[in-house]
This record gives structure tokens, sequence and C-alpha cells, in this order.
């Protein structure tokens, strides 16, 4: 098969940031097929725009091949703020559409929100090269914009990216989602179980082949790796290092948050206001690094701002697979329709937004004995290998995109006969 994914926020896979196509595409090369992503040209990290993988191009894009994979830099606006950001998507959609010249017809095309310019891109391309569109929900836009006070209700521009997703499920010939309750929601929009695919993050475990038993250590180093953005409400974790330093003093655990984003200036802040000596923020490292950071921690942080979207359909964050693939321990401080560490018996779950009962589950995880710690991360390496192997997903994802392409097919034979 020829596959096309447009996806904004894609970076091959030895960057820092959204590597899940680049993944994908890579084990589906190696079946065999022949795969086109659609990137931009600047990356983007915590809501705002930074260095590109790829110089700038003259034209609408830039072609380069990695690995088996073709890859085309789409030229978009660069952003600071929202509105700037919302032309950039626009400028997605526009130079997608102009940077398909030499490519062979695809079979299937995958349109990819966040965000829904990218996927409407999607939309129209499929309809112009009459080939079957997959549209994937990474991220239900508009309603998890609503639920972060980005974009109220009652704003044009919301009923605008709503009217751009019912437009979405209705050309669209399948439904992916990288959460399980996502397969309720394509349901209240007619997308029948047969056409919907469940398609969570995960991990390549080609980067996560050998693991090590937690150190001995009296100060263990509890780490949170990814973006510091508004909806990952790290401002609990913060406050959770205040509670435990004013119990522990000198004594409690040391805390890093490796990323970026827009709300680390703001945590970097309070960390200062509160005096905490316990807690360091370090800058965002390759995914090929992100191995050896997780098996130089000896506990791992997810945390989520409390959203009526989490709580109802789920999440399936990328850091918490890398995290479970390190085999240490994890804290997952989330209200959400999923739980992949307590699914896991991995670690500990709390409430999204409790500072004091994130100190707490921090606490009693250091507190374990290490061969505790290592029971429970051993628990949680063979369920995300078995669960979240990009490389079984990869397998999963050809079996659908064949159905859904073979389906249209002998349509297209059936209205000829």
């Amino acid at each position: 098969m020829r596959i096309w994914f447009l996806n904004h926020h894609a970076v091959p896979e030895r960057s820092s940031g959204g590597t899940r196509h680049a993944v994908l595409a890579k084990y589906l090369y190696r079946r065999g097929h022949e795969v086109t992503i659609f990137a931009a040209d600047i990356m983007h990290s915590g809501g705002k725009a930074i260095s590109g993988p790829a110089s700038r191009p003259d034209g609408p894009y830039a072609h380069e091949a990695i690995d088996g994979v073709a890859w085309r830099f789409i030229r978009v606006r660069s952003y600071r703020n929202a509105v700037q950001r919302v032309l950039s998507m626009r400028s997605y959609r526009s130079n997608v559409c102009r940077s398909t010249d030499g490519l062979a017809r695809p079979d299937v095309i995958v349109g990819s929100c966040v965000h829904p310019y990218a996927v409407d891109a999607a939309v129209r391309l499929a309809h112009h090269l009459q080939v079957p569109l997959a549209y994937e929900i990474r991220d239900i836009w508009p309603a998890s914009l609503a639920d972060v006070g980005v974009l109220p209700r009652w704003h044009p521009l919301y009923w605008h990216f709503r009217q751009l997703e019912i437009r979405a499920f209705r050309c669209a010939d399948a439904v992916i989602g990288v959460c399980p309750g996502m397969q309720f929601y394509a349901a209240q929009h007619g997308v029948p179980p047969d056409r919907f695919l469940y398609l969570p993050n995960g991990i390549d475990p080609e980067l996560h082949i050998g693991v090590t038993p937690p150190r001995a250590t009296e100060k263990p180093v509890v780490t949170y790796l990814g973006s510091q953005g508004p909806v990952n409400g790290l401002m609990t974790l913060v406050d959770a290092a205040a509670v435990l330093q004013r119990k522990h003093g000198d004594n409690s655990p040391r805390i890093q948050l490796v990323g970026d984003g827009t709300e680390k200036p703001r945590l970097s802040r309070r960390a200062a206001e509160l005096g905490l000596r316990n807690i360091e923020f370090l800058a965002p490292v390759p995914k090929a690094q992100v191995a050896a950071l997780c098996q130089a921690s000896d506990v791992f942080v997810y945390c989520h701002r409390l959203m009526p979207v989490v709580a109802k359909y789920g999440v399936s964050a990328n850091k918490i697979f890398d995290y479970l693939a390190a085999a240490r321990p994890v804290v997952f401080s989330c209200t959400s329709w999923n739980d992949p560490v307590r699914e896991a018996n991995a670690g500990v779950s709390v409430a999204a937004g409790q500072p004091a009962a994130m100190a707490t589950a921090i606490a009693q995880v250091c507190d374990l004995p290490g061969k505790e710690r290592w029971r429970l991360g051993i628990n949680g390496r063979n369920y995300v290998l078995a669960h979240h192997n990009l490389a079984l997903l990869a397998e999963k994802l050809e079996s659908f995109l064949e159905r859904i392409a073979g389906a249209r097919q002998a349509d297209v034979r059936r209205r000829a006969a």
C-alpha cells in the first residue's frame, strides 16, 4: 500500500516530540509499504513554534527520505501567540494541498488531529484523489480547547473548528482513536464499530531494549518528562514539591522536570517564590536519549489538568509508556476514563489537581524497598510491551487500512458493474 500521513506536528524519530507516525511508518515500511509523512517544517512544543528539522524551503515543502520513509516538510508560518498559531495551522492546510507533486496516488490517507485543519487538508486530498480517508483523533478539538479555557464555546472560532470536525466525521471512511473511550465519541457521530480502530500511543521497542534495577539511593530522583503546557497541570507537581520539602527538608526526593512549553517560565517562577531546593527544570532531550534518561530516574510522575474530555474519553500520552517501558514505578495524577498505571499494577494513582495527595503518593513510592519498586517497574514494562508496542500496533494499523482500502475498491467495482 501507499499510505500518506498528514500530521502538522510529526517529527522524525531521532527528534524530541511526537514521533508516533515516524515509528509507525518505519515498521510499515519494513512490512513492504510506501509511506509519506507530511509534517510542518518547524517544530511545536507546549504551544509555541521552535526550530524545525529541515531548512526552510523556497516552495511549499522540502523533501527528505529518512529510514526509507518519505518526509515532506511543509512550509508553515511561525507563531508566538494564539492568532499566529491559527494562521500557521491554515498555512499547513493550504501548503499540504500544493505539496503532492511527484508522488504516486496513495491507497489511503490518514488525517491526524491535533489540529482540524490538518484533517481538513486530508479530506480535500482524499476527495480530489478519490481515495479512502482515515480520520485519526489524537486530541478532541475543539472540546479540549474549551476544557482548558483557551477557547470559550460561544466563540465563532470554536464553532468553526466544530464544523471542521463534523465534516471530518462525515467524509471519513474510518476513524482511528488513541484513547479507548474515543470509540464512544465516534459512535456519537455515526461511526459504526467496524469502522473504528483503537490504536493507542506507545513505545518503539528498539529504543527500550535493556533495563536495570533501581539504584540504592537515599534521595530518589522523581522525573516528569515531556511538554509543559496548560493541559499538563504541572503546578500541582510544583506545589507537591513544596509539601515534600516542608515534610522532609533536605531529605526530600529530588524532582526534575525535563521538557519545554509555555508554562515552564511560570512554573519556574513559582518554584523560586516557594524557595524550593528539591526541584529543577531541564531542557528537552531527543527521543533517542529518553531511554537512558529514564534509567537514571527512580520514579516517574504523570500529571494532567482536570478536564472533562479526559475524564469522559481517556488519555494516551507517550510519556506514560516511556515511563512504563523503563521499568520504574509511576505516580499517575490524572482523572481519566482509563488508567494505564492501575491496569499495569505499576504504581500509585491519585486524582488530578491534588498536590497533597500527589506528595503522599510520591513519598509512598520512594519509601518502597528497591525490590518492590523493581516489581512494580517490571509489571509496567511487561504491560507496555504487550499493549503499547508500536511494532505490534503497526501490524494492527496495516490490517485496518488494508480493509478500508479494499472496501473502497470493492465499492468502486460495484458502481462500475
